[in-house]
């Protein structure tokens, strides 16, 4: 019995610690999804989205990637801001109540700006503890 009881924690040790890492993977993953929707940004014309419709029909193109939602777009002199919330699915491993699947979250602050050089665009990532409408707020 013994024996039984410590095969079973050794088990949800090792699912804690596989769950941990895929919940790792795809908080990883919306930075690749990011970097696509700034491409698809960039892509639909040679200047920098000026209107929230450029950046939801971009944002559209790449939500099959995962899941995103636009919390703010602010043009300035030169740039335009955006903030999203980009989401992914990961498996759980040890599934006694509730779904097999649940989601991780995470803001990006994404700026879109014309500089000498040419067009420049900066991909600023937050942390899981950071949400996308206080990051919002601070960014007016």
């Amino acid at each position: 019995m013994l024996t039984f009881l410590a095969a079973l924690l050794v088990s949800y040790g090792v699912g804690s610690y596989r769950e941990a890492a895929r919940k790792d993977a795809a908080f990883e993953a919306t930075r690749n999804d990011a970097r696509r929707f700034a491409d698809a940004v960039v892509a639909q014309d040679d200047t920098r989205p000026v209107d929230r419709q450029d950046v939801e029909a971009a944002l559209a193109s790449v939500a099959g990637m995962g899941y995103g939602r636009l919390f703010a777009v602010d043009s300035a002199e030169g740039s335009t801001r955006v903030t999203i919330e980009l989401s992914r699915m990961y498996q759980r491993s040890v599934v006694l109540f509730g779904p097999a699947e649940t989601m991780v979250d995470r803001c990006f602050t994404i700026t879109f700006g014309d500089s000498a050089q040419g067009r420049q665009t900066r991909i600023t990532p937050h942390g899981s503890d950071e949400s996308c409408v206080e990051v919002a707020k601070q960014g007016q």
